[in-house]
Parts: structure tokens; sequence; C-alpha cells
């Protein structure tokens, strides 16, 4: 597949709604704005190098996202502020690239704060009495062009990382995005980090 992140999830998922995902093997080149997925994977982003490991690597299982519905992610589902950054962020990625998520995570910040009941392996760490701002669950560390959701995530380890934030204050919210782009919101007394079984 020569694209990014969204060209590999429509591949990904028509194969998977045919049957036929487990009877290929695909090879990445990444050709997007944002490669999360190549670099949760190691995947190298310079093409000619990508081309090689196409060519001459070996292939490697990798973890993927299956929702209730049977739908699938390749590396990343969220609710809330990543989501709507995702969002708002479109309008400018054709013309800013990776920067056009940060400029859709900056209009996000004062979305408003959602309620749902989130249960990871039979436990729950989030109920509808409770605002929060985002949760992410995936097998990549990465998303918008690596910024750091799920710091430490690894595609291969058969296990999905979830985080869930209650930063939904004013103060809060600001903090706990610029703690996000550095990759350390995980350590906040506002975040709830698991790791769960794919």
């Amino acid at each position: 597949i020569a694209g990014g992140d969204g060209t590999l999830h429509h591949i990904v998922s028509m194969l998977h709604r045919r049957g036929e995902l487990g009877e290929v093997d695909i090879g990445l080149i990444p050709l997007g704005t944002g490669n999360d997925f190549a670099r949760s994977t190691g995947v190298p982003l310079d093409v000619e190098e990508a081309a090689g490991v196409v060519l001459d690597g070996a292939v490697v299982p990798v973890d993927l996202v299956l929702d209730d519905l049977g739908d699938i992610a390749v590396n990343n589902v969220h609710l809330g502020v990543g989501a709507e950054a995702s969002r708002r962020g479109a309008i400018y990625k054709e013309r800013l690239g990776r920067l056009g998520y940060g400029l859709g995570l900056l209009r996000a910040a004062f979305t408003h704060a959602f309620r749902l009941d989130v249960d990871i392996d039979g436990e729950r760490v989030a109920s509808r009495d409770r605002p929060v701002l985002e949760v992410s669950i995936g097998n990549g560390a990465t998303v918008g062009g690596g910024l750091p959701i799920n710091p430490g995530a690894d595609p291969t380890d058969h296990r999905l990382d979830v985080i869930v934030s209650f930063s939904t204050g004013r103060l809060g919210r600001i903090s706990y995005g610029i703690q996000l782009v550095r990759g350390k919101h995980p350590s906040r007394p506002d975040v709830i980090r698991r790791s769960c079984d794919a």
C-alpha cells in the first residue's frame, strides 16, 4: 500500500469486510501526511527505505482494533478532543500537512466534554456521572503525524492501550494539551491509562 494511515485503514477495512484480511501480506510505503502506523511499526518514513523493507523485510503480524459492530481500525480509535481535532484539522491538512492537526487541536480544545461508560477488562473506569474529555483506544503510539496519544503502545504485543482523560476544566484542558504534546499526559491524576487484551 502506497499511502498514509487513511489509505491503509481503507484497504484493511475492505479486506476485513471481504474476509480476506488473513489471506494477504500487506506492505506499507508511507506517503501520507501523518504516517502514524508506520511510525508505530518501525516502517521507515523514507520512501526508498520503506520500499526496501517491503521487498526484503520479514512479515510481522500486528494487532488491530475491532469494535462491537465488526468495524476495524488500524492505529487508534478516539472520542472527544482528539477526534474533534482530526475533524477540525482536516481542512488545513492539505495545505499545512501535519501542522493541520495542531491547528485542529487548538480549535477543538474547548469542545464539550461528554459522558459515557468505559469498561476495560470488566472494570468500569469511567461512568456517565463524570464528564470525559477524551478516550483513546489504540495499538499505535501516535496520531496526527506524531502526537503521542498512547506513548509506548506496541502494535505487536497483543495489547491495546487505553487513555481516559477527565481533564474537563478550562485550565485542565490547557495543561492536558501541553502534556499531551510532550507525551506526559498519562502521568496526570485526572487521566487513566490501562492496557487490555487485543
